[in-house]
């Protein structure tokens, strides 16, 4: 259950965001505002069921590597994504840093999922990484990773 959890909160960060972001010194507002707009659009395409959003903004090479190790694929997330058996209903994130390399962003943060998965109540924090290119002028996630927080 934690794995289907593990990739919601890798996928999609928050509809909510819970205090400021912290950005890197170094770091432009105008990017880091952008690519916390793109988390912020994830979450509600996750909890809309919204594959179109989903499916724009991940790469077609995008994996992930969740909360047990398992390293899914854009694919597989995709498919999940439709299956029903999943269900987030909230979510938010925090203690968001986006640190810049030139075309490339590393996002690091706090998020919090809830919902159902097979009708079980489940509730997941995990610390994220997740890592962005820019692509034919756009940002696309190409890369996640989660640690779930132990409670």
């Amino acid at each position: 259950m934690l794995r289907i959890f593990s990739v919601a909160g890798l996928v999609v960060m928050s509809l909510v965001h819970q205090g400021d972001s912290l950005f890197a010194a170094d770091q432009t507002g105008g990017v880091a505002s952008e690519l916390s707009q793109i988390e912020h659009q994830l979450v509600k395409a996750w909890i809309d069921g919204d594959r179109k959003t989903v499916d724009s903004i991940l790469a077609s090479d995008w994996s992930v590597i969740d909360l047990t190790g398992h390293v899914l694929t854009k694919t597989q997330v995709m498919q999940e994504l439709g299956s029903g058996d999943r269900r987030i209903e909230s979510g938010s994130v925090d203690d968001l840093n986006v640190r810049m390399f030139g075309d490339i962003a590393v996002v690091t943060g706090r998020s919090f999922l809830t919902g159902t998965y097979q009708g079980k109540r489940a509730s997941v924090v995990q610390r994220f990484t997740d890592v962005f290119a820019r692509r034919d002028g756009r940002w696309q996630a190409v890369a996640s990773q989660g640690t779930q927080v132990a409670q």
